[in-house]
């Protein structure tokens, strides 16, 4: 299999893991990553290092991503009412947009 296969293999298992596993259980991941990536520099073989770093870095912005839509979702139930302002006059039945 190429190598750019490989590793957009290891990114998205990096971001299926990070979406769908608990927080804790991903720094896990992420933590055996890094020591599988140093332990492949270590023994001059680049190609698993790669791979590892991709997988990092996959869960890692799956992880943030997560963050980002938590805090998102908590800032939006906190209010009572939203206030839509409309670009166009909107009518019955109609599409506008906002």
């Amino acid at each position: 299999m190429p190598l750019v296969a490989w590793g957009a293999l290891a990114y998205a298992l990096g971001l299926l893991l990070a979406l769908s596993a608990p927080f804790l259980g991903t720094l896990g991941f992420v933590l055996l990553a890094a020591c599988a990536a140093l332990t492949a520099v270590h023994s001059r073989r680049p190609e698993p290092a790669v791979y590892a770093a991709l997988f990092m870095a996959g869960a890692l912005i799956a992880l943030g991503s997560a963050a980002a839509e938590g805090r998102c979702h908590t800032r939006l139930s906190s209010f009572d009412t939203w206030a839509v302002e409309l670009n166009a006059p909107a009518y019955p039945g109609g599409v506008a947009r906002a």
